[in-house]
């Protein structure tokens, strides 16, 4: 063998860069004893509970287990013969060591169908000792256990080793939240947790666990966490070193004292994505207020109730002031449900117009930008230009109407050329415009040629205004030679009195997407651009 293959790191980076195909990886594995180790690594390296432990029961004893295989997961059957004695457990733990990512989930399973709780008993009470986990060397584990009573298991998976704890679990006893608040314990490594928790037990005991869990984690760098509710966790958050983002899906049920965590530490000293929920913009411009400069890449707010004009004048400022401008580059300002645009009316003044927008121009770094007002926007052309001008590296781009309650749009096709003009890494854009008027080529006769954007692919045109859909078509098509698909709102998440009109231009614009795909020569694209 040449010198070179003695390298155990060269080895397992080939081994890793092979197909994930068990009878390769298995091949691989019998070579010759250089390359076992690393091919074994990468056959265990993750997989479902089902398949992963069929797989370990199956190299313990033949006359330990009775195993019924199925291709449908639901349907594998596991029946102990007799009891686990502690040799059984060597070729188990030989193999279980090189698992590194493991996802239990109960989501297949018919209510009343479970089969794998004596297996989980049996594992628990023949374990050669309560500190050794099944999987001691696990990396990643996903939970999501919304129909069965697995929780205490739990402790069978939870390794010292553990950095990333996908947590999605229904406590039905109170010894459920007993480990629940120990978890940073049995895991003291964390780095990213993501923890829902539901139940019937009541909210305040699940909360308090949840936030005795958030206490203890020391060198989480991603949390994301329904609330918070206890002053104590909240400030440790505050003060972590190591905090990179942050996502709270509901509001604090507390009010922070942000001018004395200000006056004692730099808050969140590394904090750089930042995903909050509340109904009162003033809480965000408060808690911007703790430090004079974020240096954020990621700011999103969302809010249970109606977004107005006002929300965004009392944002948008302490935005541009607190944040650094040269660091941002993702932003959302909308409504939670933000797919139903059946809302209540709210009155005039609730439409956002361009000078709201404005103190968001100095962010000239942003790429994502989604903006969901509960009344919809008040913009024109020249407006979208100043908007264009403003951000030119953006990729993805919504602004979303009010569904129809709103009036017609002033910005139109003449309007859309902004785009194609200034941001020329735009994607997917979705916006309201007026597309009755098909607009002059100005510039072909000032002598600068056509106007074209290459990168569009998508265009959401929400509830614009369309009388000829051929001629749009054409004119969309040449501005933006690269666009696959025009997606109209779905009228389905219209009011339902609004309906009729909503499908007949739905109707019109279905016919310019199929004249669009119809000329394209390029395939649908797949994008993963707003990342929220």
């Amino acid at each position: 063998m040449h010198r070179a293959l003695e390298i155990l790191e060269l080895l397992e980076a080939i081994c890793a860069a092979l197909p994930a195909h068990r009878p390769t990886l298995y091949s691989v594995a019998l070579v010759c004893r250089s390359l076992s180790g690393p091919a074994l690594d990468q056959l265990w390296l993750s997989g479902t509970y089902e398949s992963m432990l069929v797989n370990l029961l199956s190299c313990m004893p033949s006359d330990l287990w009775e195993i019924v295989r199925s291709r449908n997961p639901t349907e594998i059957s596991v029946t102990a013969r007799r009891a686990i004695e502690p040799s059984d457990w060597n070729r188990f733990s030989f193999y279980a060591s090189r698992v590194r990512s493991l996802l239990v989930s109960d989501e297949l399973h018919e209510a009343g169908d479970d089969k794998w709780s004596p297996v989980f008993d049996m594992l628990s009470m023949a374990r050669p000792s309560e500190s050794v986990p099944l999987f001691p060397n696990l990396r990643m584990l996903r939970w999501q256990t919304a129909n069965r009573p697995w929780f205490s298991y739990a402790r069978l998976f939870l390794s010292s080793s553990l950095a990333t704890l996908d947590l999605f679990v229904v406590p039905t006893t109170y010894p459920h939240l007993a480990l629940l608040a120990l978890i940073s314990e049995h895991c003291p490594r964390l780095t990213r947790v993501d923890l829902f928790v539901e139940g019937r037990l009541d909210t305040a005991h699940r909360d308090r666990a949840s936030s005795t869990m958030v206490s203890n984690l020391q060198h989480v760098r991603q949390l994301s966490i329904q609330r918070i509710t206890s002053e104590s966790a909240f400030e440790h958050l505050v003060q972590l070193p190591s905090l990179l983002s942050l996502t709270l899906r509901e509001a604090l049920n507390f009010v922070p004292n942000f001018a004395s965590i200000a006056h004692r530490m730099t808050p969140f000293p590394a904090l750089l994505n930042l995903n909050l929920k509340h109904d009162s913009t003033q809480f965000m411009v408060r808690w911007l207020g703790m430090r004079d400069s974020w240096t954020l890449e990621s700011i999103s707010y969302s809010s249970s109730r109606a977004i107005v004009a006002g929300d965004a004048e009392n944002l948008f400022p302490a935005l541009a002031v607190h944040c650094n401008h040269n660091t941002l580059t993702r932003l959302r300002f909308c409504v939670a449900n933000s797919g139903l645009l059946n809302i209540a009316h709210i009155g005039n003044g609730g439409t956002l117009k361009i000078d709201t927008l404005r103190p968001l121009f100095a962010f000239h770094s942003l790429h994502n930008v989604v903006i969901f007002p509960s009344a919809g926007f008040d913009l024109d052309d020249d407006g979208i230009d100043a908007l264009a001008r403003a951000w030119p590296q953006l990729r993805y781009l919504e602004l979303h109407s009010s569904g129809f309650r709103s009036g017609p749009s002033r910005v139109t096709l003449r309007g859309l050329r902004s785009f194609a003009k200034h941001c020329r890494f735009l994607m997917e854009l979705q916006i309201a415009f007026d597309a009755s008027v098909i607009p002059a080529d100005d510039d072909r006769d000032l002598g600068l040629g056509p106007i074209t954007q290459s990168a569009l692919s998508q265009l959401g045109v929400e509830d614009s205004i369309i009388v000829e859909p051929a001629p749009v078509a054409t004119y969309l098509s040449k501005t933006f030679p690269s666009l696959w698909c025009v997606m109209p709102v779905a009228t389905q998440l219209v009011s339902r009195e609004l309906r009729q009109q909503a499908s007949r231009t739905h109707a019109l614009w279905s016919q310019v997407n199929r004249s669009i795909q119809a000329c394209s020569t390029r395939g649908p694209v797949s994008l993963a651009l707003a990342g929220w």
